[in-house]
């Protein structure tokens, strides 16, 4: 089987019952990744204020 991002040939590893291929010249591994980037929520004012203050009253 030939690599699909340079045309390399794929070697397969297994490990236990899981397998995947790879490419020894370019590194490309067949294994899923989601690389979509997600923003934290974003804190209002009065929730930092308020989440100020419970931190102060804890000390």
């Amino acid at each position: 089987m030939d690599c699909p991002r340079c045309g390399g040939r794929l070697e397969r590893y297994s490990l236990g019952e899981r397998e995947t291929d790879a490419c020894s010249e370019c590194g490309f591994l067949d294994v899923p990744a989601d690389h979509r980037y997600q923003l934290p929520d974003r804190e209002s004012w009065d929730e930092a204020m308020k989440r100020h203050a419970d931190a102060d009253g804890e000390r």
